[in-house]
């Protein structure tokens, strides 16, 4: 994200990726473009692609709209200029994440800063 044409990257992997590259792109989006990133995640909601997803050390099949969009009622929500470590802190309770509420692009981001510490 930091990189100078990190914006022009991301929405080429959202145009031209795999299923997996598209979510990442939009994870990017997210952060670099929230007014493009409103517009085009709707188009990810309706896919009926799937990818391999990971919890814990269970591997398994997830659609590609429930990782944009989860229907459910303790999905964490994180505003752009917020982190996750702001959930972590106020939040006691149990919470999913997807990507149109900012969950995953704040984990991505939380762990891109912490691999640029070392």
């Amino acid at each position: 994200m930091k990189e100078n044409k990190s914006d022009e990257a991301f929405k080429s992997i959202l145009r031209n990726g795999t299923p997996a590259g598209r979510l990442y792109g939009l994870c990017g989006i997210y952060f670099t473009d929230y007014v493009f990133f409103k517009r085009s995640f709707r188009r990810l909601v309706n896919s009926d692609d799937t990818v391999m997803k990971m919890s814990g050390c269970v591997v398994y099949q997830e659609k590609v709209a429930n990782i944009v969009e989860l229907e459910s009622d303790n999905v964490a929500i994180i505003k752009p200029g917020k982190t996750i470590e702001d959930v972590w802190k106020s939040n006691n309770q149990t919470y999913q994440l997807d990507i149109s509420r900012g969950g995953y692009p704040a984990i991505f981001r939380y762990y891109a800063e912490i691999r640029n510490k070392k």
